[in-house]
């Protein structure tokens, strides 16, 4: 069975990658090809700049072999052609350790989540929800960074568009803590903390912050007449940067 398979197809190491010389083209280095789905092992056959074929739109040049741990390598199932291998499938365990660094055990993906992760642990993903007995999908960008001595990250930017009933949402955070944040109520800005934000709903605007400035003429009132500058009082000095609606 193995020598019928491998008349056909191979299962070969990512030994190095280039692009072509007549086109934008990525090339594969291939090695340890054989009918095993363990090419890590030395084998005698090797190719060199071998074409690739993917899904349309979708492009990803794998990493050279980790030359701290030789089992970790991009691996390839290529077809046989009569002039070479071309590679059609791809795995490359080092993406979803990175993007499960921290989780003990994994946790992404989850049952029924796509996406597409990067070798520093970034992923774009499609997490499915079942509402009313139909799917509905939460899209998420993450980009973790800040890492500690293990590789966790720290700190992370996201992007989230939620539309899953009573919380349809979309989310900008950064990993500072600043924040644009939507739902179908209201919109948050956040300042880097739980106390400064400003809150907009409809027919409310809600500001909060230890110090709140405001720079240029300032218009304060109901919007009926017209507006005058703020005289004198008792305990204050006018300002004709201020406003007021009598």
């Amino acid at each position: 069975m193995k020598q019928l398979f491998s008349r056909v197809m191979g299962f070969a190491k990512v030994v190095g990658s280039s692009f072509s010389d007549k086109a934008v083209e990525m090339l594969l280095d291939l090695g340890g090809i054989g009918a095993d789905d363990d090419p890590g092992a030395e084998a005698d056959e090797t190719r060199d700049k071998q074409e690739i074929y993917t899904a349309l739109g979708v492009f990803g040049r794998p990493r050279d072999p980790d030359t701290a741990d030789p089992d970790l390598f991009a691996e390839v199932l290529a077809a046989r052609v009569g002039d070479g291998l071309v590679p059609i499938g791809f795995r490359d365990p080092r993406i979803l350790e990175w993007v499960n660094k921290g989780s003990s055990p994994p946790t992404t993906p989850k049952k029924g989540q796509t996406g597409i992760g990067g070798y520093g642990g970034a992923f774009l993903s499609f997490e499915t929800i079942d509402q009313s007995g139909m799917p509905v999908n939460i899209a998420a960008l993450y980009v973790p960074y800040a890492r500690n001595g293990s590789g966790v990250p720290q700190k992370a930017h996201l992007i989230t568009l939620d539309p899953t009933a009573g919380n349809e949402s979309i989310g900008l955070v950064h990993g500072e803590g600043f924040a644009v944040l939507m739902s179908n109520l209201e919109l948050m800005l956040r300042g880097g903390d739980q106390n400064t934000f400003l809150s907009m709903k409809p027919g409310t605007i809600t500001a909060n912050a230890t110090n709140i400035s405001l720079t240029g003429n300032v218009i304060v009132g109901k919007g009926t007449g017209v507006a005058l500058p703020l005289l004198a009082g008792a305990a204050s000095p006018p300002c004709t940067a201020l406003w007021v609606y009598p």
